[in-house]
């Protein structure tokens, strides 16, 4: 079973605010999320699996090279 978390924990487990997350979403952008229990007349709820939310921060990763001598 995957794990599905709230914005609220997502947010935390990644160091943001729900805020940043939130922007996300309405942006374009950030890790891959679920919305869960859309009707017609209601917005579902957001969730978001936390192996996506791994797989974001390694895609972003970003490794601290020192840059090479042209001579």
């Amino acid at each position: 079973m995957q794990i599905l978390l709230t914005t609220a924990q997502a947010a935390e487990l990644l160091n943001l605010s729900r805020r940043t997350l939130e922007d996300w979403r309405l942006r374009g952008g950030g890790p891959s999320y679920v919305v869960l229990g859309r009707e017609k007349g209601r917005r579902g709820r957001v969730r978001y699996r936390r192996e996506a939310l791994l797989e974001y921060v390694a895609a972003h990763e970003q490794s601290c090279q020192p840059p090479e001598d042209d001579h």
